[in-house]
């Protein structure tokens, strides 16, 4: 399964899922938060059931955008449950704001709030990195790999900067 985010100029959110091309407007609706709910966790998409560290989240956000971008559901536990958000949703934006600070350089995720009856999910849409640039979190390179983390290390870290055009040798 493949499911990308694209955001243009002009605020306008495009997902592939499956090969299947959903367009939106500034925001996702209901419907298209359930059918990334019903395809479940992979390399683009991961969800948490609360806001449980800065960290945590930075981290996350930084493989998203080393790799092809991605989707935070919070609120949605692994077993693809809609649970909601307990806490502040004004304070939970206002973490989710300073852990795209910590990543440099820092990111700018997209953050919406949906409702589901009387709870709340709120998405964090991450954009693909532009080539030629890179993330890192507290100095290390971080990308998705399927729907686990990876940090990169030796000559994964040359081959990555390589790949993003940063890095080459005169022969």
């Amino acid at each position: 399964m493949r499911v990308k985010i694209f955001l243009d100029t002009i605020s306008l959110v495009s997902i592939t899922i499956n090969s299947s091309l959903i367009v939106m407007g500034d925001k996702m609706d209901k419907s298209q938060i359930l059918k990334i709910i019903e395809l479940g966790e992979s390399q683009e998409v991961e969800f948490k059931e609360s806001f449980q560290s800065a960290q945590e989240f930075s981290k996350v956000m930084c493989g998203f955008a080393n790799t092809y971008g991605g989707v935070l559901l919070v609120g949605v536990t692994s077993k693809k449950e809609v649970v909601g958000v307990a806490e502040d949703v004004d304070g939970l934006q206002q973490k989710i704001a300073a852990a795209a600070q910590a990543v440099s350089p820092p990111l700018i995720p997209s953050v919406e709030v949906h409702g589901f009856g009387s709870k709340k999910i709120v998405a964090i849409i991450v954009q693909k990195a532009a080539d030629g640039i890179f993330h890192t979190f507290q100095g290390v390179i971080l990308v998705k790999i399927g729907s686990t983390l990876k940090k990169m290390e030796g000559n994964q870290i040359v081959d990555f900067l390589r790949a993003k055009q940063l890095l080459c040798f005169d022969e």
